[in-house]
C-alpha cells in the first residue's frame, strides 16, 4: 500500500514537473498586459450554456501575408486529424490591423458558427488555431507550411507531417478578460528567428480546454497525495 501512494505521490510531483518543463519552453518575452502563456492548444467559447448567439473577436497585427483560422479535431480527448477548417484571415487582404467577428448559435444543441457572407454552418465550439504560411507573400498561390496550435499536425503544404516537434504558435491567455493572443513564427525551425512577431492574433471571449490526459495524471497524483496525508494521520492517533 505504501509503495502504490508513493507512487501516486510521485505522479503528481511528475505532473507539475512537465507542466513546469512546457513553460520553460514558451517565448523568452513577456505578453504583457496580465497576459500569461497557456500550453493548452485547444479553445471553447467563455459561455455555450444559452441559447443565443455569442460572439467572438478577432483582432490582427500582420507582418507578413499568410492566413489564419481555427480548425477542429476528430476527438478532442485522443486527436489524430483535423476534421474542419473555418477562415478567419486571407492571405490577400491589407496587412494592417483588422478585426472579425464571428458568430456562434446553439442551434438545438448544435453550435453553428458564422461565415463571411454571413450564414451559418456547423462547426462545433472547441477549436485549435491554425496558420497557412506562403512564402511569396500576398501573390504566392502555393502553401509551403501549415502550422497548427496543436503541433502534432503541423505539416508541409502537400499534407506531409513535417516540424511535428516544434511549436510555431503560442498562445498567450488573459484570465481575467477571457482573451487570448495566439504568437506565429512562420519559418520552418532550422532557420526561424523564433521571434513569434510574424502575425498576431488577440481573440476575446475564449478560454482555454485543458488536455484530459494532462488533468487525469495530476488528478491521479493528488488524489494520492490526500491518500498518504489521511495514512499518516491515522497513524499519528
Amino acid at each position: 500500500m505504501k509503495k502504490q501512494l508513493l507512487k501516486s505521490a510521485l505522479v503528481a510531483v511528475a505532473g507539475v514537473g512537465l507542466m513546469v518543463g512546457s513553460a520553460s519552453a514558451f517565448p523568452s518575452f513577456d505578453p504583457g498586459d496580465l497576459y500569461e502563456w497557456n500550453a493548452q492548444p485547444y479553445y471553447t467559447l467563455t459561455d455555450f450554456t444559452t441559447a443565443t448567439a455569442d460572439a467572438i473577436v478577432f483582432e490582427r497585427e500582420a507582418a507578413w501575408a499568410h492566413t489564419f483560422g481555427f480548425y477542429t479535431v476528430d476527438d478532442f480527448a485522443n486527436p489524430t486529424s483535423v476534421t474542419n477548417y473555418l477562415q478567419i484571415f486571407d492571405k490577400t487582404a491589407d496587412q494592417l490591423d483588422e478585426s472579425v467577428v464571428k458568430f456562434f448559435d446553439n442551434n438545438d444543441g448544435t453550435w453553428d458558427v458564422s461565415v463571411n457572407d454571413g450564414t451559418l454552418v456547423s462547426f462545433g465550439i472547441t477549436w485549435g488555431f491554425y496558420y497557412e504560411i506562403y512564402t511569396g507573400g500576398t501573390n504566392d498561390t502555393t502553401i509551403d507550411y501549415v502550422w497548427y496550435s496543436d503541433k502534432r499536425f503541423n505539416r508541409l503544404g502537400d499534407g506531409t507531417p513535417f516540424d511535428t516537434e516544434y511549436n510555431h504558435v503560442y498562445i498567450a491567455y488573459n484570465d481575467f478578460g477571457n482573451t487570448a493572443k495566439i504568437y506565429l513564427d512562420d519559418q520552418p525551425y532550422s532557420f526561424a528567428d523564433r521571434d513569434f512577431n510574424d502575425f498576431t492574433v488577440r481573440v476575446s471571449d475564449v478560454k482555454p480546454i485543458p488536455e484530459p490526459t494532462t488533468m487525469l495524471l495530476f488528478g491521479s497524483g493528488l488524489l494520492g497525495l490526500a491518500a498518504l496525508g489521511r495514512r499518516r494521520n491515522s497513524g499519528k492517533a
